[in-house]
């Protein structure tokens, strides 16, 4: 199992993005696993970044383009 990282970034109170990557891994490479957190009257929605509509394991992104990428 290799080692990882973890990366957060809370853009405002109630959405925020969770990555995760191999180390050394950089923001500009796609080689990460891209989670959306959404929190709306108590309820958490979590979104996974995906291509061509289905999010699946084998789909990774740059940690950069979280703002504009498509979540299901």
């Amino acid at each position: 199992m290799q080692a990882t990282v973890t990366y957060l970034d809370e853009v405002s109170d109630t959405v925020f993005y969770v990555g995760k990557a191999v180390i050394n891994s950089l923001p500009s490479e796609e080689r990460w696993r891209v989670i959306k957190y959404s929190i709306t009257s108590w309820v958490m929605k979590q979104e996974y970044a995906c291509k061509d509509g289905e999010p699946t394991a084998e789909n990774y992104f740059k940690w950069d383009d979280r703002l504009i990428l498509t979540y299901k």
